[in-house]
């Protein structure tokens, strides 16, 4: 283990004194009245609120008024850990939290958002903040993470429909985008609308809403920024640089102003001091090696050793090649088979060998790949699944030499057959591609085709156009030979063959046997105008980590929690899937939901997943994109900095994670973000559940180099969850 920090308070609370208050007889006797009583304790009376129930409610401390018209004070309770609603204790804690911030710094909004300094940035104001997260444990324990986050406010505030049209008339609209979504937020109700500034209705819909003494919020996001302005976006860039060491400087002092009541035990340390496991030290990820298939035909024992004859079958089939053994662990291997036999085997010809030897045999399927930490070893043994049976077809812009680009194809493609790469289409300066041309080519060709485009630098959209309906990856930069190039291209060819079913890497051991299969989870809310609904996505993977197939529940009635009958309708799909591919149901599943769950979603997936499957081993997990702290080391020197891919905080009491996945931030020394997972129901070991979740992060990655900061599961279920359409970009972009 090795030791880090987290920018993050901690504390505990064993118990809490509640006030009781009971409804007055009248308000009891009619019911219309209690329900209004009940409506305005829950949504406008700013009490501290435990419980409202059918006779009384309770507080988490005295009210002023101990008896009014409608209620009266009657004792108090005290409740002890373990808390069975630690929403309560967390929603205690942040308001409390939110009353001390505020004795220093200026609250977001209604959100957990503090802004510490203000930039101006005329038409907008940076706002440099922290934001704070709590997380509460049914054991009274208790977190507080604090971030640094950045908003962009319009400069005036309230907003007017003058200041709108200022934005209209000084947008540069840097990138020639067809939309730049802005929000106004109501500074009372806090309610969002969105609007598009390049709308030609934009003025009308203003004077639906910025009426009378409406008062709203302009919000802006980085995409609206740099097509506004380079120069300002280049200030907000530069004013947010999330160097880890002025990060954890800016956090200090806020560190310092969290106070709150004695009975919630506030631990007096600043920094959360934990020990992280490295996960990333194992080899745990299934590469290709170079095993081809091989018949050996004869074998005699002689003076010079075992004499073998057999033949390369995927190399040269016919010719027959005799070779003496003499490696005891391979003869009595060899020894134990009938002849003639076919199996896999790598066979190697070193310098001064007059044959190609048999070094090695594979009788075990799973041996027959090479094991290693990082998905980059590809490069040495192939990918774990070549593709077989296709052809790319090169289009080639301004005068690239692509020879590394074939070159990186037949390194990582190794065990492939019949695959093609087609001579190539080049186009000249101002040209258009050739539809026509390009059809003409795929038509004649026997195997199924994929266009690969290679320009140098940014083409128009409409450059594409001939193009459509082809399956199609598209490079964008420079193809001469150095380092850097190379690990573009090797990302761009990766990328190719995983969308012609190839796959760079599986997990060696997920801890589930062969019978176990993981689902990832996402529920994604849209808004059409008026309507409004929601998707389910699912996603199913099998014990390597190896995607199988997926399936969207569309258009549901929009609500945040999951429903038994739309579960039930995914999932049925996927055992579709599984005995279309002729592939075992299983026995043990384990669920990756992407964020936090509702409080009744373990009982309705724990339900669906037996009525389609029976009673089986389930795990649930949630896996959290937000919410975290800063999380870094000490070198020798006592300087910050980030973990490596595979550190984690795990604090098995709990069940409860600080996962740091995706490093690719550490090359400008900025803070990372790690992810948080939650086992939720399951019996199995949390450091399995953790390293599960992990070694997802390997595969699917469009990069040899770094892993996704999501598993596969969560992240191939965000990708298909939603209705919006993607725009081509370069594919070495990950």
């Amino acid at each position: 283990m090795a030791e880090a920090f987290l920018t993050t308070r901690r504390g505990f609370v064993d118990s809490i004194t509640l006030s009781r208050y009971d409804y007055l007889d009248w308000v009891i006797e009619d019911q219309t009245k209690k329900d209004k009583l009940k409506y305005w304790l829950e949504k406008k009376s700013g009490f501290l609120l435990y419980d409202i129930e059918d006779t009384c409610f309770f507080t988490f401390s005295k009210l002023a008024d101990e008896s009014t018209k409608q209620y009266r004070i009657n004792g108090s309770k005290t409740i002890s850990a373990p808390f069975k609603n630690t929403q309560l204790i967390s929603n205690l804690i942040a308001t409390l939290l939110k009353e001390e911030l505020s004795k220093h710094y200026k609250q977001h909004l209604n959100q957990n958002v503090f802004t510490i300094e203000t930039v101006d940035l005329y038409p907008f104001h940076l706002l440099k903040a922290i934001e704070f997260n709590i997380e509460v444990f049914p054991t009274g324990h208790y977190l507080i993470h604090i971030l640094p986050v950045s908003k962009i406010i319009g400069s005036k505030s309230p907003v007017d429909k003058p200041f709108i049209s200022l934005l209209k008339t000084t947008n540069k609209n840097n990138s020639n985008t067809d939309e730049m979504e802005f929000s106004l937020v109501n500074g009372e109700k806090f309610y969002r609308k969105k609007f598009d500034l390049l709308d030609k209705n934009l003025t009308k819909k203003l004077d639906d809403i910025l009426t009378g003494n409406a008062h709203f919020i302009a919000t802006f996001d980085y995409h609206f920024l740099a097509n506004y302005s380079p120069d300002i976006f280049g200030n907000v860039t530069e004013n947010t640089s999330k160097n880890l060491k002025n990060a954890i400087k800016f956090i200090n002092p806020v560190l310092d102003n969290i106070n709150l009541p004695d009975f919630l035990k506030l631990s007096e340390e600043k920094y959360f001091k934990v020990n992280v496991l490295e996960l990333e030290t194992k080899n745990n990820l299934l590469v290709g090696s170079q095993s081809e298939n091989v018949t050996i035909h004869s074998k005699t024992q002689t003076k010079f050793g075992l004499r073998l004859e057999y033949t390369r079958n995927d190399i040269a089939a016919d010719e027959l090649i005799a070779i003496f053994l003499k490696k005891e662990s391979l003869i009595e291997q060899i020894n134990q088979f009938t002849l003639p036999l076919t199996l896999k085997a790598k066979v190697e010809q070193q310098e001064g060998w007059k044959h190609p030897y048999i070094t090695k045999l594979f009788t075990n399927p799973n041996d027959i790949y090479s094991k290693s930490n990082v998905q980059s070893a590809c490069f040495y043994n192939g990918i774990y699944k070549p593709v077989s049976d296709w052809n790319i077809l090169p289009i080639v812009c301004d005068n690239l030499n692509i020879s590394i680009f074939k070159e990186l194809v037949s390194t990582f493609n190794k065990g492939s057959s019949h695959f093609n790469i087609l001579p190539s289409i080049t186009i000249d300066k101002n040209a258009e591609i050739n539809r026509e041309q390009v059809q003409e080519i795929i038509r004649t060709q026997t195997n199924k085709t994929m266009i690969a485009v290679f320009c140098k630098y940014q083409m128009p959209r409409d450059f594409f156009e001939p193009l459509k309906n082809f399956k199609l990856q598209i490079y964008q930069g420079d193809t001469s030979d150095n380092r850097q190039n190379r690990a573009k291209l090797s990302n761009f060819v990766c990328k190719c063959l995983e969308k012609l079913g190839g796959v760079i890497a599986a997990i060696a051991d997920t801890h589930t046997g062969e019978s176990g299969y993981f689902i990832g989870i996402d529920l994604g809310h849209t808004t059409h105008g008026e309507e409004k609904f929601s998707n389910l996505a699912t996603v199913i993977f099998d014990h390597r980590g190896l995607l199988i197939g997926n399936y969207i529940v569309k258009q549901i009635p929009r609500k945040e929690n999951l429903i038994e009958n739309h579960c039930i309708t995914a999932f049925k799909k996927l055992a579709g899937i599984l005995t279309k591919g002729r592939l075992q149901q299983p026995k043990y599943i384990v669920i990756h939901r992407d964020g936090k769950l509702h409080s009744t979603d373990i009982t309705v997936l724990t339900n669906a997943i037996r009525n389609v499957w029976g009673e089986i081993t389930i795990d649930i997990v949630e896996i959290i994109k937000s919410g975290f702290p800063v999380i870094a080391m000490k070198d020798e020197k006592g300087i910050a900095i980030n973990p490596s891919s595979g550190s984690s905080y795990q604090d098995n009491e709990h069940q409860y994670s600080i996962l740091v996945t995706n490093i690719q931030a550490e090359e400008y020394s900025a803070v990372i973000s790690p992810i948080i997972i939650k086992h939720k129901f399951g019996n199995t070991d949390f450091n399995k559940i953790v390293d599960q979740v992990y070694w997802f992060t390997k595969v699917y990655t469009n990069n040899l180099y770094n892993s996704t900061r999501l598993p596969a599961t969560t992240l191939k279920a965000n990708n298909i969850v939603g209705t919006s359409t993607k725009q081509h970009k370069p594919t070495y972009l990950g």
